[in-house]
C-alpha cells in the first residue's frame, strides 16, 4: 500500500458528507469517520493507515488546516433546493436566545438538547421550510453555524481547486461507477468486487434512518422533492440568486429562468 493519506470529504450541510464519508471509511478500511472542524482536529499519525475526515469547511479553510500536509479532498455537491428541503426537516429551528438562556443554567445545555425537538416540534414545517430556504440562498448561522454562509458562496470556494467533484444525484444514481472515480483519485487498489460489496452496503436502500436524540440524520436519500414542496416564488428565488452555478453543476432550472 502507498503511505498513509487522509481523505476529507466535504460538502455544504445535508448534501451527503455522512453518507458518502462512511462508504469512504469503508473502503480505506478506517477505524471510524473522524470531524474536521480546525486545524485543531488534525493530530500528526506515524502509521501507515489512511484516515477519512467529514467537513463543511470551505476549500481555503481546508487547505489552511491542513497547512501543507499530504491529503486528498472529495467534494460532494447536491441540488440546492433538495438541501433546504432536507435542512428544513433535520435542524430544530430553535431560537438562538432560547439556547442562550440555557447556556447560563448550571446543566442548562443537557436539558437544552432534550427539549430542543420538543420545541421545535410546535414549529410548523412551512415556518421551518422558509427559514432553511433563506439559509441555503443567503446564509444564516441562527439555523446552524455552518450555514453561515450560502450554499452559493460554500461552492463557489471550490471551483478551480484539486478536489474531486461528485454530485450527491450521481452516487444515487451510480455508485459503482462513481467509486471508481474515487478509487482513481486517491491512487487505491479495491477491487471492483469491493466497490460493489460497498456501494450495496451503503446504498440509500439499506441505510436505516439514524436518531440522535429526536432527529433523523439519515431520513429519505431522495432528490427532486422540492418539487413538491416549494412554491413558484422560492423556486424562482433559486434561479435568481444562484441559477448560473446550478447550471453549472447540470441542475435543471425552468423554462423561465
Amino acid at each position: 500500500m502507498n503511505s498513509n493519506i487522509d481523505i476529507v470529504i466535504a460538502g455544504y450541510p445535508k448534501s451527503g458528507t455522512h453518507w458518502i464519508s462512511h462508504l469512504v471509511k469503508d473502503l480505506i478500511n478506517a477505524d471510524h469517520v473522524l470531524d474536521l472542524t480546525s486545524s485543531d482536529d488534525l493530530e500528526v499519525t506515524t502509521d501507515a493507515i489512511d484516515r477519512c475526515w467529514k467537513t463543511h469547511l470551505t476549500y481555503p479553510e481546508i487547505v489552511q488546516a491542513f497547512k501543507g500536509r499530504n491529503f486528498k479532498l472529495i467534494n460532494v455537491t447536491r441540488d440546492p433546493r433538495d438541501v433546504a428541503i432536507s435542512g428544513s426537516y433535520f435542524f430544530p429551528f430553535v431560537n438562538p436566545k432560547v439556547r442562550a438562556f440555557f447556556r447560563i443554567i448550571p446543566g442548562g445545555d443537557f436539558v437544552y438538547d432534550r427539549i430542543k425537538w420538543w420545541l421545535s416540534s410546535r414549529l410548523s414545517i412551512e415556518y421551518k421550510r422558509a427559514l432553511m430556504i433563506a439559509a441555503v440562498l443567503h446564509g444564516d448561522r441562527r439555523i446552524n453555524e455552518w450555514c453561515e454562509i450560502s450554499w452559493k458562496s460554500y461552492v463557489r470556494s471550490f471551483f478551480g481547486s484539486d478536489a474531486l467533484g461528485l454530485k450527491y444525484e450521481d452516487m444515487l444514481d451510480k455508485p459503482e461507477e462513481e467509486c471508481r472515480k474515487i478509487r482513481a483519485f486517491v491512487a487505491r487498489d479495491w477491487s471492483d468486487t469491493e466497490i460493489a460489496q460497498s456501494g450495496e452496503k451503503f446504498s440509500f436502500k439499506n441505510q436505516k434512518p439514524i436518531q440522535k436524540f429526536g432527529y433523523t440524520v439519515l431520513r429519505k436519500g431522495e432528490r427532486g422533492y422540492w418539487k413538491n414542496e416549494m412554491d413558484q416564488a422560492q423556486v424562482a428565488d433559486f434561479e435568481i440568486f444562484m441559477g448560473e452555478e446550478m447550471e453549472a453543476f447540470g441542475y435543471e432550472l425552468s423554462e423561465h429562468s
